[in-house]
């Protein structure tokens, strides 16, 4: 296909930034974040000569499942190779696990492995404490503050731990009044500000004064009146600002929501900009480049909401939704832009799943690792564990092995600059805007030398293709998708796309029984021997019933059809002596036909392919006037690619095919449209049958034939084939696992002698051609839709005696074996059509687990008679 030139996108040229402007990357900064995690960078390696020694701390031997164990655990070969490392690891301690006024409340400590989803004890506290305050030093040790221990007790006690040593927690007395949901705060000078909370464990008594803590020295110290908050509250977010601000946000004051942000500068507390929904307990978090994050909490009601403050805005926008509403959730801001949120509670449970955002688009994604211990108002940090690897076990260690020369860049960080083996070279900027946007997620990210900043400028992600199954809406910061009034939304588990075309039924089940939907294949137009026709059937597999359903509007052969939600388009094809380019859509659930918007250029035998539920793709085909076809063939195979907005009604030009071709074989998957055989056309050899396999990005906009695992060519010449696509799985849109049968068809344009009998398989898996049990009686020009991830349905088409058959074949490729059904169909050839799941089927259960089909459905509740649910199709 035709390879598209772009423009290269606009270089941004870096600048210093102004004495007053933003965020300056040095030691304050560095030290005083937080929430940051300082990433080691070196990819350096030595060989020593003797095993290692290890100085202290612990090391993570091999395997999933592995603890924290004591040095003598670290062993390695003499001669081994280390090299070294950094490990992102989130640590979590303390929160409440159950509900009660003496609820279970774990001491028990974990750390989360990020890369690897590992995770770890890590032993106790000493003792167990929520809704504490928390902060984490500058020396990477955690400090918790106050909170509530078993038996309604609130504690007015500090506790520091060490992450990176498997060593005890240390509790540190101080005159501090008994606290719980105050906040806690690193200062760019390393203490630590604690205000806010209640002095109650009921939550009626919201404090508004506030302390300085050296961990230096130990001390405590009560700040004056004039440094108090200008409101009481308890369960705020709190975040450290790239400026050496503080900022202070929601929470609860005698359980009511709060919206008011006040910021602590050298002058004191001010008002700053309130959040859009009053919120208590949220986890917050701020990114490298300046983005603040307020993440769920409370309003009568958890929240999945999230609000984003960038540096000097003048109001917080709407982020991406969490996947769960949850309170007294943590968060934590990783070096690479991306944010984890875990735990909490949604109001019914108390939870231990993970949730991280690289992007705006993408949004937040589960992970496989949760929380051993579900837990909310607790504490959890991220912090990077240096060391070594041997090369001859895995073992990693937490300190260099003795004899081994290693990198100045394992012991020290170069933030914005880059690493050498000397040291930090400030001539050599990191862009970390090209990682993760800089964390700055629906902002612009600017990168300057040696430092970033994520500015209040807009991100379009529906420039950058979000909702690519719905129609997109830009907002400052975010994005929406929203359904056409003909597509109604999805179940309301799923907030961020929508199901096109699904309209509820209602059908009655048993008591503990959901509906089975039924698979149908809807089969229109076509010749039926004599004449064009425009009758349309829908074949039930599993019941083996033919119904005739709305006809269509006009009588069309050799057009092409797609699916698209609970539609099938048809566009193209020929009547009478006339190649036509206007489409007409049919509602599987309405039983209804709407006329849509006409192609540019008339096709008879194009290929059409459905890419998402909003794109489709008309490719290849011939023009046909009134016999004009062999007057100048070389005109008449269509070259245009065209593209059909679904919610717009719209099409337009796409690119040019440089090889096109009619009565092809193509399907899709992904982003990906791909074309097999069909006739082409050359000045020397005239029209001829040909073996090519070609795949298109449409995303890319050029040829790409990575994108699927084929040769470039079919083992043998075929047009007027069919192709099914069974049991593919993808992998980073790559397909991995699977079946293609190429079946039927013709090798030659001398028809008479040309049937392929043959069916060919190509094995994604081994990459290998096989070949398959052979149709007893080849046809041409049918239709082979898969109705499972083994099997296949062949009908229609003309055999190679000139007959129509009416009978159903179906194709099994476990046990290669060809069956006829019972079901038969009105006899036609040149038909176009697809696989639907429709209602009206069985029902199946039991309904204790749900199940899901094809796509979202709504799920029955098992004990009612009468279940309201969505259908959806499949695209073949």
């Amino acid at each position: 296909m035709a390879m598209v030139a772009r423009s290269p996108p606009t270089r941004v040229v870096r600048g210093k930034r102004s004495a007053s402007g933003h965020l300056t990357r040095g030691f304050v900064w560095t030290l005083a974040l937080a929430f940051a995690l300082a990433v080691v960078r070196s990819d350096a390696a030595a060989t020593c000569a003797q095993a290692p020694t290890l100085v202290g701390g612990f090391c993570r031997t091999s395997g999933p499942t592995s603890s924290f164990g004591a040095v003598s655990m670290c062993t390695c070969n003499a001669s081994g190779t280390y090299g070294p490392i950094s490990r992102r690891m989130i640590h979590v301690s303390g929160g409440i696990t159950s509900i009660g006024l003496t609820g279970v409340v774990p001491s028990l400590m974990e750390t989360v492995d990020i890369a690897t989803g590992a995770v770890f004890s890590t032993g106790d506290r000493a003792g167990p404490r929520f809704r504490c305050a928390n902060a984490l030093l500058q020396n990477g040790t955690h400090l918790s503050f106050g909170g509530d221990g078993n038996a309604s007790t609130v504690l007015n006690t500090l506790e520091l731990f060490d992450p990176t040593r498997n060593n005890a927690a240390t509790v540190v007395s101080v005159p501090a009044p008994a606290l719980q949901g105050a906040f806690a705060i690193t200062l760019a000078n390393g203490t630590v500000l604690i205000g806010g909370g209640n002095s109650d464990f009921y939550g009626f008594s919201p404090e508004s004064a506030t302390y300085l803590f050296d961990p230096a020295l130990l001390t405590w110290s009560a700040l004056g009146p004039g440094w108090a908050l200008q409101a009481a509250r308890a369960g705020a977010g709190a975040v450290l600002l790239p400026s050496g601000d503080a900022l202070v946000v929601g929470g609860d004051s005698s359980h009511t929501a709060l919206s008011s942000c006040e910021l602590f500068t050298s002058r004191g507390w001010t008002s700053c900009p309130p959040l859009i929904t009053a919120r208590s307990w949220p986890a917050s978090a701020v990114t490298l480049g300046g983005l603040v994050l307020m993440i769920g909490g409370l309003n009568s009601a958890p929240l999945a909401s999230i609000e984003l403050l960038p540096m000097n805005a003048t109001n917080w926008t709407a982020g991406p939704r969490l996947n769960q509403a949850r309170w007294g959730a943590a968060a934590v801001a990783l070096a690479d832009g991306r944010v984890v949120v875990a735990g909490g509670s949604d109001a019914v449970v108390f939870l231990g799943t993970i949730e991280i955002i690289s992007n705006s688009i993408d949004g937040w994604v589960f992970q496989s690792a949760t929380l051993t211990v579900p837990r909310a108002t607790f504490s959890m940090f991220a912090f990077a564990m240096s060391g070594s690897v041997c090369a001859a076990t895995g073992a990693v260690y937490d300190w260099t092995p003795v004899g081994c020369a290693v990198s100045v860049c394992q012991s020290m960080s170069c933030p914005g600059y880059a690493c050498t083996a000397f040291g930090c070279d400030t001539s050599v900027d990191i862009n970390e805007c090209a990682t993760n946007n800089g964390g700055c997620l629906g902002f612009a990210c600017v990168n300057t030398h040696g430092s970033f900043y994520c500015s209040t400028a807009d991100v379009d992600e529906c420039a950058l293709g979000a909702c690519n199954t719905s129609l997109c809406v830009n907002h400052v910061g975010t994005y929406e998708c929203q359904c056409p009034a003909r597509f109604p939304p999805a179940p309301p588990a799923n907030t961020s796309t929508c199901v096109p075309g699904a309209a509820s039924c209602t059908i009655t089940c048993p008591a503990g029984y959901l509906l089975q939907p039924e698979t149908a294949l809807i089969t229109a137009g076509g010749s039926d021997g004599s004449e064009t026709v425009n009758s349309v059937m829908s074949l039930a597999v599993s019941s083996m019933i033919s119904t005739s359903v709305a006809s269509m509007p006009i009588p069309r052969t050799n057009g092409a059809a797609a699916v698209a939600g609970n539609s099938i388009f048809f566009v193209g094809g020929l009547s009478g002596l006339t190649s036509r380019n206007d489409m007409q859509e049919y509602n599987t659930l309405t039983n209804t036909w709407t006329t849509r918007a006409s192609m540019a250029y008339p096709r008879t035998s194009p290929s059409l392919l459905a890419i998402t539920d909003r794109y489709l793709f008309a490719l290849g085909g011939f023009l046909y006037l009134q016999y004009n076809f062999v007057t100048n063939p070389s005109q008449y195979i269509v070259d245009w690619i065209e593209r059909y907005d679904i919610f717009t009604d719209t099409w337009a030009y796409f690119l040019v095919d440089t090889s096109p071709a009619y009565s092809t074989a193509a399907f899709s998957y992904g982003n990906v449209v791909v074309q097999t055989g069909g006739v082409m056309y050359n000045s020397s050899t005239g029209f001829f049958v040909s073996k090519r396999i070609s795949a298109l990005d449409v995303n890319k906009l050029q040829a790409d034939y990575s994108v699927f695992p084929l040769a470039t060519t079919l083992p043998r010449a075929r047009f007027e084939h069919s192709v099914a696509l069974l049991g593919v799985v993808l992998s980073s849109s790559t397909p991995v696992a699977g079946k293609v049968i190429f079946a039927g068809g013709l090798s030659s344009v001398s028809i008479s002698s040309s049937f392929v009998s043959v069916v060919d398989v190509y094995d994604i898996s081994s990459r290998q051609w096989l070949t398959a049990t052979p149709l007893s009686s080849p046809r041409r020009a049918f239709l082979f839709l898969p109705i499972s991830s083994s099997a296949a349905v062949l009908l229609g088409g003309i055999d190679n005696s000139g007959a129509l058959p009416a009978s159903v074949l179906l194709f099994n490729i476990s046990t290669n074996v060809w069956t006829q059904l019972s079901l038969t169909m009105t006899p036609r050839a040149y038909a176009a059509g697809g696989v639907v799941l429709r209602t009206g089927g069985t029902c199946a259960g039991p309904a204790g687990a749900p199940f899901w089909l094809s796509g979202p459905t709504c799920i029955a509740d098992p004990t009612a008679t009468t279940t309201t649910i969505t259908t959806t199709t499949t695209t073949t």
